[in-house]
């Protein structure tokens, strides 16, 4: 998959490294205009686990720069004007844990790292502290009308900031604390990172996140628009419930259906990857039925896995654990 995509105007800038391209980071290109591709970046680094990890991405005046994680640097490419040419290195800043990139009007590189928000002299490499209200946990960054500077945040707030040029505070988008097991909110971001303005004045937020794995889109004034949802896990997941024809579970979420109007949409979510050991049989297909008055679902974890968990879904909407062989 994708770990960062950019644009330079015309044409869109997709960097990836590991899953299905093993121990190798790439830049590709993709022309909207005509879904041709090529590949300008090609680096394999033998193992896994010696990919430099790939955090943020800007492309501007035939220069792409990566922001790598692991060795702590931003690095700067001078990109081919043909098809058939590669990328090539051409500069190094050392950043303490590099996020995400944006390039502004006047072509100043900025960072979001883990100490907070930076500008980099692109000529010189030259790193400048930038002084923001009420932030904290920086990811992804992007520019507005205006000159305003859209700064998507983790844990805690998991939010999009919104600042003046001269470093305000102007607003927040989205509601604050991130997603949590339990009814969906879809004015709650989880782990917002890659984010982007539009040419309709829209922004666009990438959320790194499975239950839902969403892109969210809200006006620049802080409203929710709309949501995008990703497919399902590999090999395809999900079940109707037997007791109930409307409702859908699938990866850690109940989906609630309208045969009438051939509509769905996310009801409640609960499992959260990493944080409740137990509960991922929701991630894969499985059965359900009803006893005495009572709704119970079983599942196995994967299909490589070679044990059974029994459920019950509660009358409130939660699903907890009764056993497991």
């Amino acid at each position: 998959g994708a770990q960062c995509l950019a644009t330079d105007g015309a044409l869109m800038y997709v960097g990836s490294e590991g899953g299905w391209i093993k121990a190798k980071l790439q830049l590709n290109v993709v022309d909207p205009a005509t879904y041709r591709f090529w590949n300008v970046i090609d680096e394999d680094f033998g193992e896994r686990e010696n990919l430099p990890g790939l955090t943020g991405l800007a492309v501007r005046r035939g220069k792409a720069y990566l922001a790598l994680q692991k060795p702590g640097v931003v690095r700067v490419y001078d990109l081919p004007n043909d098809g058939d040419s590669k990328a090539i290195r051409q500069a190094e800043f050392a950043v303490r844990g590099p996020r995400g990139l944006a390039v502004d009007a006047d072509g100043i590189l900025w960072a979001a790292t883990d100490a907070g928000i930076i500008r980099i002299d692109p000529g010189n490499g030259a790193l400048t502290p930038v002084a923001l209200e009420n932030l904290e946990n920086p990811q992804g960054l992007t520019f507005g009308p205006g000159g305003h500077l859209y700064v998507s945040t983790g844990a805690p707030s998991h939010q999009g900031h919104v600042y003046s040029k001269g470093g305000r505070s102007v607003r927040t988008i989205g509601k604050p604390g991130g997603r949590h097991v339990g009814p969906y909110d879809p004015e709650v971001m989880d782990h917002p990172k890659g984010l982007t303005v539009d040419a309709r004045g829209r922004l666009w937020v990438a959320e790194e996140s499975r239950c839902p794995k969403r892109v969210s889109v809200w006006t620049l004034d802080g409203e929710f628009v709309q949501a995008f949802y990703g497919p399902t896990r590999y090999g395809g997941s999900g079940y109707l419930d037997a007791t109930d024809v409307n409702r859908l579970v699938d990866d850690g979420m109940t989906f609630a259906l309208d045969w009438a109007r051939r509509t769905w949409k996310l009801d409640r979510v609960h499992y959260r990857h990493g944080d409740q050991p137990g509960m991922s049989f929701l991630r894969t297909p499985g059965r359900s039925w009803s006893y005495r008055g009572r709704v119970f679902h079983a599942n196995y974890d994967y299909w490589t896995s070679s044990y059974q968990v029994l459920y019950e879904r509660l009358t409130d909407g939660r699903i907890v654990p009764l056993a497991a062989a």
